[in-house]
């Protein structure tokens, strides 16, 4: 929670009565902070060993300067790390020797220096894209490129609702008007612009038909940083690296036991534990 030690130690005085002074609340975290890195490592390494992987980053403050909090995540699990660079030099430092068989995210340049054998770029990204042209050019070609779009979502929340001849004939038509709508040239060079990242990335749009495990945009990515914008936002950012690091290591906890449906305060006992237990990691 976006709370400073100054307002925890109040709380505890006056709702705990329980007297506690800031240099006191800082040495329990301290004490916490071995504990906590050693279980954001367990669930480092289950990211890595996973099949598809999510990434997105935004910005941080530490210290004054400008830091980027990147997340890697799955539907079981999330980590995190603050770094002062948004280089794909973090992904290759993060992921190490793991290699995913999909990467979701979007396309800037860093994220497309993955370590997956396959990619799915993320479509609500897409969508707004198109929109703008739609808006600012009345441009049939992102028109009909936003409404399969549109459609391959549907579909695909649709997956366990239709048998798998049936999907796989809707899908099947969508991935040919897709090749036709690519083979359209739009006239404004907003709309050409697309058009050729489309092209570039054309296996990587519909690629969640195709398989059921990876979905059709990154929001899950962006959901799991949103907290951490709010948290930047109220109180300003970090004032050390070490505070930073220890953040991103008890959000990667917290993130994971959310995903998993666990009580936040059973995972922390377990964790602070003389023996802690990790076993409630799932991947």
């Amino acid at each position: 929670h976006p709370l400073s030690y100054g307002r925890v130690a109040r709380i505890l005085s006056e709702v705990c009565d329980v007297q506690l002074s800031e240099g006191a609340l800082v040495n329990i975290v301290r004490r916490a902070e071995s504990r906590l890195k050693q279980t954001a490592n367990v669930i480092h390494e289950q990211v890595k060993q996973a099949d598809v992987v999510g990434s997105d980053k935004t910005g941080a403050r530490v210290d004054g300067v400008s830091y980027w909090q990147w997340v890697f995540q799955t539907p079981k699990l999330a980590y995190y790390v603050i770094r002062p660079s948004r280089s794909a030099q973090v992904i290759a430092d993060v992921m190490d020797d793991g290699q995913p068989q999909v990467w979701v995210s979007d396309v800037l340049s860093s994220q497309m220096c993955h370590p997956a054998t396959t990619y799915q770029i993320c479509l609500a990204y897409q969508l707004r894209d198109l929109q703008y042209l739609i808006d600012t050019h009345n441009c049939e070609w992102a028109t009909e490129t936003q409404a399969l779009f549109r459609r391959a979502i549907h579909l695909h929340h649709l997956r366990n609702d239709l048998s798998d001849k049936r999907f796989h004939l809707f899908a099947q038509a969508y991935h040919w008007c897709l090749g036709k709508l690519l083979k359209t040239s739009p006239s404004s060079d907003d709309s050409q612009r697309l058009w050729r990242r489309f092209h570039k990335h054309r296996d990587a749009l519909l690629l969640f038909l195709r398989r059921d495990d990876v979905p059709p945009t990154n929001n899950a990515s962006e959901q799991a940083l949103r907290n951490s914008v709010i948290y930047r936002k109220v109180t300003g950012g970090f004032r050390s690296e070490w505070g930073a690091d220890l953040y991103a290591n008890l959000i990667s906890i917290l993130e994971t036991a959310r995903r998993q449906g666990r009580s936040i305060f059973e995972v922390l006992n377990s964790i602070l534990a003389p023996h802690p237990d990790f076993s409630w990691i799932a991947k």
